[in-house]
């Protein structure tokens, strides 16, 4: 049971030269899968977007059965504009679209950022052959054949078979009775010192504003050297047997006593667990494990999006069927094409 889904490893090289990508390896990849990618495209409803690299720029759009580029600006097209290493990390997928948008990696108003985050998964359909999901596209199975029910919470150390099986079909899992209230009580403690001591000027917190004006701190980043309790609760075999239920060959590595556990994954560049566990849900004594590449442990940051825990799922209901909603986000850069 697995849920490495990747195409290249993670240490694969990007297209060092945008021009030499887009004539060679764009028309090799439209061959194989441009006809379905130009559908995907035409289901969500995609136009032109321009790719602006230094001082070059490529056009690329959906065209009867294909995905078309052509050298130069489409005048009338959203326009981002990206720098080499920033085209290279997009094309080999080591960054997403909204990846760069929000690590300010890319230069366009609000509108062209949208239309290039919505552009990403058309891009990976084309280059990866991984479509864009349709309805009806993922069927979830039980081990026997039924399908899959989506409410059951698994014990960690229990039936271990079937939370592997359900984590690897679904991408997530509910772990309960991981951790104690008493646990929770004091990561809590922890995390209210963390956000009491964030100031906008640290770098090591994101801020939001409400409505009213009111800023907050919406993200505390690198919690665990801030807080022993985090440090011991990711250093314990419960956190790590998370990753026993696969196969995918999670190992524990070694730390200082200053820094939270790194866990690779054997004959794997990977360089870390991140990616598979989500988050630890404080308080719920509940664990969600998920394989979402943008996901970050509870090891690395943690929201404080109004002093939320996560205390709070456990009045929450849960869906069983998840919807996919627009980038939405916004980039306070001003845009740099022109026609």
């Amino acid at each position: 049971m697995s849920v490495d889904m990747r195409t290249r490893p993670i240490n694969a090289e990007g297209p060092a030269d945008p021009a030499s990508f887009f004539e060679v390896d764009w028309p090799d990849a439209v061959a194989r899968n441009g006809a379905r990618s130009a559908a995907d495209a035409a289901r969500l409803g995609l136009g032109p977007l321009v790719i602006r690299v230094e001082d070059d720029a490529w056009t690329i759009q959906p065209r009867d059965e294909t995905i078309e580029v052509v050298r130069g600006l489409v005048a009338t097209a959203p326009c981002v504009t990206l720098d080499r290493p920033a085209f290279a990390d997009l094309f080999c997928e080591r960054r997403t679209a909204l990846g760069l948008v929000i690590g300010a990696r890319v230069t366009g108003d609000a509108a062209s950022n949208d239309a290039f985050c919505a552009w990403d998964p058309v891009l990976r359909s084309l280059l990866d052959g991984r479509p864009v999901y349709q309805p009806g596209m993922v069927t979830l199975r039980s081990s026997d054949g039924s399908p899959l029910k989506l409410e059951p919470r698994f014990q960690l150390g229990g039936d271990t078979e079937g939370a592997g099986h359900f984590l690897a079909e679904t991408g997530f899992l509910l772990l309960k009775d991981v951790f104690s209230e008493t646990e929770m009580d004091e990561l809590d403690a922890d995390f209210a010192r963390a956000v009491a001591a964030a100031t906008v000027e640290d770098g090591a917190t994101w801020w939001a504003t409400t409505r009213t004006g009111e800023r907050y701190p919406c993200r505390i980043l690198d919690l665990a050297p801030k807080s022993p309790v985090v440090r011991a609760l990711i250093a314990s075999d419960r956190y790590v047997a998370i990753g026993d239920l696969l196969g995918d060959g999670h190992r524990r590595e070694t730390r200082s006593a200053n820094t939270s556990p790194t866990r690779q994954r054997k004959g794997s560049s990977r360089e870390s667990i991140r990616s598979m566990v989500s988050s630890a849900c404080h308080g719920t004594k509940t664990v969600i494990v998920g394989d979402t590449r943008c996901s970050v442990p509870v090891s690395r940051s943690a929201s404080a999006s109004r002093l939320w825990t996560m205390r709070t799922v456990a009045s929450m209901s849960w869906p069983a069927r998840t919807g996919r909603t627009s980038p939405g986000h916004r980039s306070l850069t001003r845009s740099t094409c022109r026609s």
